[in-house]
């Protein structure tokens, strides 16, 4: 609800990846974070899956997050409103 009154569209940059394993040790897949700007202040993202292993470090990527609450997020590919 939060994102649908205050989306704001933005760019963030991939910094971090790490491979993730599903339970057993078995398949494994990556996770992103990333890095945003809003107002001068830097934001981070949380680990999100890239499953598809298609966002190296210094990839940009499009999110939406609140206006009046930065902190709160989702990336584009996540984003269903």
């Amino acid at each position: 609800m939060e994102l649908k009154k205050y989306g704001t569209w933005t760019n963030a940059i991939v910094i971090n990846r790490k491979q993730v394993s599903e339970h057993g040790g078995g398949f494994q897949h990556w996770a992103i974070a990333c890095k945003y700007v809003v107002n001068n202040r830097t934001y981070e993202t949380k680990f999100h899956d890239d499953e598809l292993n298609i966002h190296p470090i210094g990839d940009t990527i499009k999110i939406i997050y609140s206006s009046k609450f930065p902190k709160i997020y989702s990336l584009s590919d996540e984003w269903k409103n």
